[in-house]
């Protein structure tokens, strides 16, 4: 027959796993040490939509489209 589809067993919200938040505790100090090295603070955004965290995300990109224009 078909195949149910699998439903999350806890409603709790997501959490970055280990190794994401090695990454983004990376990209963030790179961001501080280079606040003007756009490449990565748009790696720094892409990696929190990434970990679910949108609203860190869109500060990221905010500030991105703030000092393009």
């Amino acid at each position: 027959g078909p195949v149910a589809m699998q439903t999350p067993r806890t409603v709790a919200p997501a959490r970055p796993i280990p190794r994401q938040t090695a990454q983004l505790e990376s990209l963030n100090a790179m961001v501080e040490a280079e606040p003007n090295n756009h490449f990565a603070r748009l790696t720094l955004a892409v990696a929190y939509v990434s970990a679910r965290l949108p609203d860190q995300a869109l500060t990221e990109y905010r500030r991105l489209i703030q000092e393009s224009e």
